[in-house]
């Protein structure tokens, strides 16, 4: 067990822990937000906070999160899932030791402690609690009413996927990729000072990786940490633009998204912007974004998301 940092959210100070190259919450989220009016409890109860957390709805468990931290991709749970094991075992290494039904305690391997929290429905009934966990993805179906989560039964070693964004479930924030890998304030200063050179010369015509890997190598931008840490501020910038029809156009979009894939960095592009479109589409709502259904087609090209 690698226990990380922990974590101080609302009050509150949360444990964390370092499972292969993700750091997680060690426990559930128990954050009411600045109004206390998110997310509510198992049956209502308070004591059931105190060892479950909270239930969320999608939408809420979106607006949350605390600052380097985000809702778990359906890919970085897959991530979770496959280091301990693959889904069909790894219920058993990620539930706690205790507080399961009928002995469908875990082994805890890597002190995830996964506690059956169970769910309420919309209607404001409660099931599930002692024998099922679960908990959402930022991923989302096609269908805007479906949602992915990570689900762990007390009766199996088995771990579930499936959606319904009315459900009000438990919530695990995992840290940041940028923040593992960056190594010193020096080099996000230097990453942060060149983003907006690098990305002209990323959307120039005749751009290649190597030109691009030469820029970051004459700003001193050499390790790994640093260079995934300038690309995912570009994919951020790039993609923003592309969905408002600014600077970035469909076959430069495609192009420079292709370099970065290229620059085989340890960056899942795919997650990233469609965890940026989502937090992007949450946050505004009201905005009218043309180029929304290009982007997914550039996606789908370069195989960086699944087919829906």
């Amino acid at each position: 067990m690698d226990t990380a940092e922990t974590l101080e959210y609302g009050g509150k100070t949360y444990k964390t822990v370092k499972i292969g190259t993700q750091i997680w919450m060690a426990e559930n989220l128990n954050y009411a937000g600045p109004n206390g009016d998110i997310g509510r409890y198992y049956d209502n109860d308070p004591a059931n906070g105190e060892k479950y957390g909270r239930l969320y709805a999608w939408e809420e468990a979106m607006k949350v999160c605390p600052e380097g931290w985000h809702l778990p991709s359906k890919e970085e749970w897959e991530i979770l899932m496959n280091f301990a094991g693959g889904e069909k075992i790894a219920g058993k290494k990620l539930k706690a030791k205790d507080g399961w039904f009928e002995d469908g305690n875990g082994t805890d391997d890597y002190g995830f402690s996964a506690l059956p929290g169970g769910l309420c429905f919309s209607d404001g009934n409660f099931i599930d609690v002692g024998s099922r966990g679960y908990w959402w993805s930022s991923a989302y179906e096609h269908n805007s009413f479906r949602a992915y989560y990570c689900g762990i039964c007390y009766c199996d070693e088995d771990t579930r996927r499936n959606a319904n964004k009315f459900l009000l479930i438990s919530v695990r924030f995992i840290k940041d990729h940028q923040q593992m890998l960056i190594t010193t304030a020096e080099q996000q200063e230097v990453a942060d000072s060149i983003l907006d050179s690098v990305y002209l010369r990323l959307l120039s015509m005749d751009a290649t990786k190597e030109t691009i890997l030469q820029m970051l190598a004459d700003a001193g931008l050499k390790d790994k940490g640093s260079i995934s840490y300038l690309v995912e501020k570009l994919l951020i910038k790039m993609t923003e633009d592309f969905l408002n029809g600014e600077k970035a156009y469909s076959l430069q979009y495609s192009s420079a998204l292709e370099i970065l894939k290229e620059m085989n960095v340890s960056v899942d592009l795919g997650s990233q912007i469609r965890s940026y479109v989502i937090n992007r589409a949450v946050r505004r709502l009201e905005q009218e974004c043309p180029n929304l259904s290009v982007l997914f087609k550039i996606l789908e090209r370069l195989d960086l998301v699944e087919e829906p």
